[in-house]
């Protein structure tokens, strides 16, 4: 990747606050009390493919982000029904009106998709519609160690929320041969998708997106994905152990 078009990516990035913008929306970047009063809202909405046509038994996870932006904790999760929609009551939330929840819907051979959550009228949260598409891009690779072995049990993910995976989307766990499939992304290519910058205004076309991996026994990697489908290889590096 070219500096200009790293730069590109790096801004968009920090702009969205989230790396997989394409089937999601931007959170309002508000400070979060660390200790932050819950209350219960019920959230009710539908699933519809790229025709307009409702999609029964989808997964519908609703997720819940940490004061400062941490990690996402499930706070709800249900199928829809046959006319497509979905229910969850008693889902707890601290900052209902900014949108500290996150909704995921997942159905095996479409592409993945979430919104965030705010504004509810009288404890709920209430019309949201999330549409999965047809045909998805698969993102595939290989993940070996430095020695050039496959790493079984590397998380291989785009982060939804910041820097975080969401849910069990955009995401796959390597096999006995490090061989990992993202499955439910929409197909996208570089330069394909524009954010704003809130400041000046100015459209900045999204070059790439960053692709993560963890796994317990090896630092944690990054790379860019230009493009989905597409095939990345990677190498692991050990953890880096402290002198005794």
């Amino acid at each position: 990747m070219t500096q200009r078009k790293r730069l590109s990516a790096i801004l968009a990035a920090i702009l969205l606050g989230t790396a997989s913008w394409l089937a999601g929306e931007s959170p309002a970047q508000q400070p979060v009390d660390s200790a932050p009063k819950l209350h219960t809202v019920t959230v009710r909405g539908s699933c519809i493919d790229d025709q307009m046509k409702p999609l029964a038994d989808v997964l519908v996870t609703v997720a819940r982000r940490l004061p400062n932006y941490g990690p996402l904790v499930i706070v709800g999760e249900t199928r829809t029904n046959a006319a497509g929609e979905f229910v969850l009551p008693k889902v707890e939330t601290a900052l209902p009106e900014d949108g500290d929840l996150v909704a995921a819907a997942s159905k095996a051979g479409l592409a993945s998709a979430y919104t965030y959550l705010r504004e509810p009228t009288d404890g709920l949260l209430d019309k949201k519609q999330l549409t999965l598409k047809s045909d998805p891009g698969v993102l595939s690779g290989v993940v070996k160690d430095v020695d050039g072995r496959p790493i079984p049990g590397v998380t291989v993910f785009l982060p939804s929320v910041g820097p975080y995976a969401l849910a069990g989307i955009f995401q796959s766990v390597t096999d006995a041969n490090g061989r990992y499939e993202i499955k439910d992304h929409s197909r996208w290519k570089s330069g394909s998708t524009y954010v704003t910058n809130l400041t000046t205004g100015q459209k900045l076309g999204v070059a790439a997106i960053p692709l993560r991996l963890q796994h317990p026994d090896y630092s944690p990697g990054q790379t860019w994905c230009e493009g989905i489908p597409q095939t990345i290889d990677f190498t692991l590096k050990p953890l880096a152990h402290a002198p005794e």
